[in-house]
C-alpha cells in the first residue's frame, strides 16, 4: 500500500487505507470489500438486532456447508 489510490492523482482516504490493509488488496471508494474484522461498534438500539441477524446468516451458512 503506497498511500495512493488507484487514481494516482489523489492520496488514499483513511477508509481506503484501513480497508486496503484489512482486505489485503488495494481499495478505492465504491468498492465492495471482504475483510477481516478486528473491532466493531454498534449503537444501543440497533446493535442487538444486527447481532441477531449475523447469527442467522452464520446459522444458514453452517447448515449449507454441513449439507454438502
Amino acid at each position: 500500500m503506497t498511500g495512493m489510490s488507484g487514481n494516482e492523482n489523489r492520496p488514499m482516504t483513511i477508509s481506503e487505507k484501513i480497508f486496503s490493509k484489512a482486505s489485503g488488496n488495494p481499495v478505492t471508494a465504491g468498492d465492495f470489500v471482504l475483510a477481516n474484522i478486528d473491532l466493531a461498534m454498534t449503537h444501543d438500539i440497533t446493535g442487538p438486532l444486527a447481532v441477531k441477524g449475523f447469527y442467522e446468516i452464520m446459522k444458514d451458512k453452517d447448515e449449507k456447508s454441513m449439507g454438502s
